[in-house]
């Protein structure tokens, strides 16, 4: 029976809290488990393809080999099942965007990626790439994962800056899958060649996508735009114009392991996705600015508005140690080692990890404590008025000096509860006859000129 969830209702142990989108054969819901408050995404086969038997094995083989996977760069199965007859997938939820949508950001705010920002996401693919495609089975053979889906789409980044790629659903790997003829599958743009022709397809092809979204972020412009017929021409016959041909200050060395990402002979690519991920990180080392997780997270803060507390990353991303404690064997890397190694030098921040010292990031530094107040200090007019003046200010008068030309500054001795002092009597009764003495002159000089008429 085909299934449809509203919010409130259940898909299975999941309570819907509402519907997400639909991502190409199936449907995604935001869930929580029974008695649970970690939110999750719930992947559904939508009802119209439930019928088709193709579709159907895709999904199960994506449901199969995403459970294999457990790696902070790639998104977490946390439970395969089906309700009502349909298939679904319990994935960890992701409070951020897709690369498609923070791109869209960029164009609309008129704000572009760092050039070191982009490499270091790139980075962050590439390592969890190297993760699948090195992945064992109970026997220790090597699964042969291939992605066969880099692209924009599939690319998420969340609010504190971790990249995580998503979407095995025409993956292909050397493990019994339900549905072995996938066709021309993947987007169009971001194939690599012996995807289009037909061709062995094997770990290197996922590298080729991922050096046309390294050169898209980091020339800023589309790689292979069009129509897909006349795209996949030009992924197999038209040259790649390399980045230094259209913007002269581009680093010759990233320009370098770009145009090997995308040499269109495979042999002539990065053997493995780590071998692209070491050149990544020793171009980053080169850089003097942070270009980490916590600065990518305020790249994303900046062209966002600021995500909802419950949405915002409610669970931590999870240790940068791969633990395969509970599978020894099933998903443990080639060499035997699931801890990530770089060789970044000391005070360097990681492109991956993220791990940046608050001596190299002013930002994170710890704010100076401010200055203790000045004591205050009633007498510290008096310091600065002449010594004939200062005498009449203690006494209690008010003093008149000169601030520059033209201008004139009262200063009153202040009494105990801040307000100005009451002028004592003698200098009231001094003013008073110094005024007097005023009025009979001025009477004086005008009966004297009254006089001489």
């Amino acid at each position: 029976m085909p299934l449809t969830a509203a919010t409130g209702q259940h898909i299975g142990p999941y309570e819907v809290v509402r519907y997400l989108t639909a991502g190409g054969m199936a449907d995604l819901y935001l869930v929580r488990a029974a008695g649970g408050q970690e939110p999750l995404v719930l992947k559904c086969v939508q009802a119209r393809y439930l019928d088709n038997e193709r579709i159907v094995a895709m999904f199960r083989d994506e449901a199969q080999i995403g459970a294999l996977l457990d790696h902070p760069n790639i998104v977490r199965v946390h439970e395969v099942g089906e309700a009502d007859g349909t298939p679904y997938i319990a994935m960890e939820y992701i409070a951020g965007h897709d690369l498609v949508e923070v791109l869209r950001r960029c164009t609309a705010r008129g704000v572009a990626l760092r050039r070191d920002l982009a490499v270091a996401l790139c980075a962050q693919v590439a390592r969890g790439l190297a993760y699948a495609h090195d992945l064992r089975d109970e026997q220790g053979r090597p699964l042969e994962i291939v992605h066969c889906d880099i692209s924009p789409g599939n690319i998420m980044l969340s609010w504190r800056g971790t990249v995580k790629l998503v979407d095995f659903g025409v993956a292909r790997a050397r493990i019994a899958l339900r549905c072995q003829d996938r066709g021309v599958a993947g987007k169009h743009s971001y194939m690599a060649p012996e995807q289009i022709l037909g061709g062995a397809v094997d770990r290197r092809a996922d590298l080729f996508s991922l050096g046309i979204i390294l050169y898209e972020l980091t020339c800023g412009r589309r790689l292979f735009p069009g129509r897909p017929e006349v795209v996949m021409r030009r992924i197999v016959e038209e040259p790649i114009p390399p980045p230094r041909s259209l913007q002269p200050d581009y680093p010759a060395d990233l320009e370098a392991i770009v145009m090997r990402a995308l040499e269109r002979d495979p042999a002539h690519r990065h053997p493995t996705a780590e071998a692209l991920r070491i050149d990544l990180v020793s171009w980053l080392q080169k850089v003097p600015r942070p270009h980490g997780r916590r600065e990518l997270a305020r790249f994303l803060h900046s062209i966002f508005d600021p995500p909802a507390p419950a949405m915002a990353d409610p669970v931590p991303e999870g240790n940068e140690t791969v633990d395969l404690g509970s599978r020894p064997m099933v998903g443990r890397p080639l060499d035997d080692d699931a801890t990530v190694e770089t060789s970044l030098p000391a005070g360097q921040e990681d492109a991956e990890e993220g791990q940046l010292t608050r001596h190299d990031n002013p930002l994170l530094a710890p704010e100076a404590p401010p200055p203790p107040p000045l004591p205050r200090d009633p007498d510290r007019t008096e310091r600065l008025l002449p010594t004939a003046q200062r005498r009449r200010h203690l006494s209690g008068g008010i003093t008149t000096h000169m601030l520059g030309e033209g201008h004139t500054h009262s200063l009153q001795r202040p009494s105990p509860a801040g307000h100005p002092a009451a002028l004592p009597e003698h200098t009231m009764s001094i003013r008073l006859r110094g005024g007097l003495v005023v009025v009979l002159a001025t009477l004086l000089f005008l009966l004297a000129a009254m006089g001489q008429c």
